[in-house]
């Protein structure tokens, strides 16, 4: 069997993987490597090329540098004042764009989408707006931040290598801006003017001010105690008693757990009920029956005290809480801290909550004292939903992260100093200066992301050493034939976007890189728009919330579902290519 047949197998099963997602992605990207090696289709001495690639090392220095501006507070006094006092929700949805997408221009946009989401959420309580209607404008845009810069997104410095293996040189930090400026500002424009009408209003809005978002869908476990009002009550009888809204979800009653539940089921002292209810509807049918939460190690009045609080908090993307349950992180026992409730964004759970593996979007409501909460946020990489008062950064070294970034920038863009070796120095800095402990500079990096790029861009590489992206060239060209190459940059960008909805966008840009080139060179025409056009596609991922971390991460906190991405996902999808090809063509002409 040929080497581009073989390839062509092993590529179908990982991208089989990647989108059954049973494996982790980076795992799924290593176990293609190292099947790639063992082989033949890349040389052993190749294999670990990856790690040693510029554009790993300029994703990790960003990374850190990205963190660091975070921790100092300065990005939070600055959005904290861009909500004015008006109730326009046109002018709030566009200035929450604009910010989060020119901040995705400079810094990873994952990043800069979760200091949006305390912001949106307070807006959203304040001015009486639907969360549903606001989050995932903001992460579409933040995705559209991405393509101002060089240093946007993983996949311009992907796009961006590929370049200088086939012409010798790279991109400059600007060469992504006047294609994306236009596109992202479009889109905005589409987004405020029509997109978010197109948007579920779902979500509820706090009364009270107190709690940014009531969230539903909490999964919970009580235990009905001695003498409880609750004890011998029917299902339905419990049903007609208390005043909230909740379902029973099942009984576990001598370690046996039951999950279809009769309006006749007879409830019994000792009995743990898994219920599912919001926040204020659960401390309703606790204080009635006087319930005890399992598990629940601080006692209700503590919390009234002041000194213990709730947290509702999102498993942000690079958590390490993800993939493991709440027993297993051990996260009660190093930060005193308890799981009270779950929302695993939009889907009920059938099984226990400590036996529950957590996963990205997913909120959790946690019990503690004030200062272990602070600390299991910031350790964890949990994203509050609400303004976050701490930060890790001291006060006579707040302005010394920024100030490093846009020094590095001005030496990348006037100096001609590259990308990669500009960050490092400005990491350099912070580390001589003490701005950040090396502790929280390796803590920062998102290592999952690092090892998916250094594991498949040697398999990018082999794609085209190995004749694999001409076979696949040659097939699209084939039914091509007779068609206008602007014709196939469309059909290039639109297939692109297909692929990242279902892919990571690095890997969709390591696959579709290639092949791009190789229809540009068969064509006689310049490869930079088809380089853009894979660059616009896979930063474009609006069809699904598993396309891109962004979409999961506003899924918990809109109480999206799945079709609700296809609602406004579509339709920014036609219009993103309507303008992109033309604005392509204008700066990137063909010939």
């Amino acid at each position: 069997m040929s080497d581009p047949i073989l390839f062509l197998i092993l590529i179908t099963l990982s991208m089989t993987l990647f989108v059954w997602g049973r494996w982790r992605f980076d795992y799924v990207a290593f176990l293609t490597l190292m099947a790639a090696v063992m082989i033949g289709l890349i040389p052993p001495e190749k294999a670990f090329s990856g790690f040693s690639h510029p554009a790993v090392i300029t994703v990790a220095a960003i990374m850190v540098l990205s963190y660091s501006i975070s921790a100092s507070g300065v990005i939070d006094n600055i959005i904290a004042h861009i909500s004015p006092k008006t109730s326009n929700k046109n002018i709030q949805l566009t200035l929450l764009c604009l910010t989060v997408g020119l901040l995705s221009g400079f810094m990873n946009n994952t990043g800069a989408l979760a200091l949006l989401i305390p912001v949106a959420m307070r807006t959203s309580s304040d001015k009486r707006i639907s969360p549903s209607i606001l989050l995932m404008p903001l992460a579409f845009t933040a995705s559209l931040g991405g393509m101002l810069t060089l240093i946007g997104t993983p996949p311009n410095l992907i796009i961006s290598s590929v370049r200088e293996t086939y012409l010798g040189h790279p991109y400059h930090l600007f060469d992504f801006t006047p294609v994306g400026s236009i596109v992202a500002l479009m889109s905005v424009i589409f987004i405020v003017l029509l997109g978010w009408r197109l948007l579920p209003n779902r979500a509820k809005i706090s009364k009270g001010g107190n709690d940014l978002f009531e969230i539903h869908n909490y999964v919970t476990e009580v235990r009905i105690p001695l003498g409880s009002l609750y004890a011998g009550k029917t299902k339905r009888a419990l049903k007609e008693l208390v005043s909230a809204e909740f379902t029973l979800l099942g009984i576990i009653r001598k370690h046996k757990k039951k999950l279809i539940i009769r309006d006749e089921q007879t409830i019994l002292e000792n009995d743990i009920l898994i219920i599912e209810a919001t926040h204020q509807e659960l401390q309703t049918l606790q204080e009635r029956g006087s319930l005890e939460l399992v598990h629940h190690k601080v006692s209700r009045s503590d919390v009234q005290s002041g000194d213990v609080e709730l947290a509702e908090l999102v498993i942000g993307p690079d958590s390490k809480l993800i993939g493991r349950t709440f027993d297993q992180s051990r996260v009660r026992y190093r930060f005193n801290i308890n799981l009270l409730a779950l929302s695993h964004y939009g889907k009920t759970i059938a099984q226990r909550i400590k036996h529950t593996k957590l996963r990205m979007g997913d909120i959790i409501l946690l019990m503690g004292h004030k200062e272990n909460l602070g600390e299991a946020t910031q350790s964890l990489n949990l994203l509050p939903l609400r303004e976050r008062g701490v930060h890790i950064v001291s006060k006579y070294h707040t302005y010394v992260p920024i100030l490093c970034f846009l020094c590095a920038l001005i030496a990348i863009a006037c100096c001609h100093v590259p990308v990669s070796i500009g960050f490092c120095l400005a990491i350099l800095v912070l580390i001589a200066t003490n701005t950040l402990p090396m502790r929280h500079i390796y803590g920062s990096l998102d290592w999952p992301v690092l090892m998916l790029l250094a594991a498949m861009i040697p398999v990018g590489q082999a794609l085209e050493t190995s004749g694999t992206t001409h076979i696949i060239a040659d097939f699209l060209l084939r039914y091509g034939a007779g068609f206008s190459p602007i014709f196939l940059l469309f059909g290039i960008m639109t297939l692109t976007m297909v692929i990242s909805a279902v892919l990571n966008n690095a890997t969709t840009t390591v696959i579709m890189a290639p092949i791009a080139v190789t229809i540009a060179q068969a064509l006689h025409v310049n490869i930079d728009p088809f380089l853009m056009a894979v660059c616009l596609g896979a930063s474009c991922s609006f069809l699904t919330p598993i396309g891109h971390p962004n979409n999961v991460l506003v899924m918990g906190p809109g109480r999206y579902q799945f079709g609700d991405y296809f609602r406004l996902g579509i339709p920014l999808t036609i219009f993103v290519i309507s303008i992109s090809i033309p604005a392509i063509l204008n700066f990137w002409p063909l010939h």
